[in-house]
Order: structure tokens, then C-alpha cells, then sequence
């Protein structure tokens, strides 16, 4: 768990050449599985209770989503 949340916590210890493999496999696939999101969900900002929110919705407002 250390290892794929943070990877600077076990740099130097000593990791297997094969166990350094599945880290950095996790890693691609979680930013190969974030990009559609990145891609197709904006920043949306309302107004709740004199407060200003800020929160990631999908709008489709891209041809990928329409």
C-alpha cells in the first residue's frame, strides 16, 4: 500500500525489480483510466447559502459527450 500511495516512502529500501513493475503499472493504468474524465468534466461554480462552491460535474459540453 505504502509503495503505490506514496513512492517516495520506499525509495532505497530495496524493492524487487518485479514489485517496481507492478507500482508503476498501477500508476499508468490510474491515469490512463482518469483521462476521460480530465477530459469531459468541467469546474462548475454555484452559489449555495451565501457561499461559493466549486465542484467537478460533467457538462457536455464537448463533442465526446454530446
Amino acid at each position: 500500500y505504502r509503495a503505490v500511495a506514496s513512492w517516495s516512502r520506499v525509495q532505497g529500501v530495496g524493492v524487487p525489480l518485479f514489485t517496481a513493475v507492478e507500482i508503476f503499472s498501477i500508476w499508468v493504468l490510474a491515469i490512463i483510466l482518469a483521462v476521460p474524465e480530465a477530459v469531459v468534466f468541467n469546474m462548475v461554480t454555484f452559489t449555495y447559502k451565501n457561499q461559493t462552491i466549486h465542484t467537478c460535474m460533467l457538462k457536455p459540453e464537448t463533442d465526446y459527450m454530446m
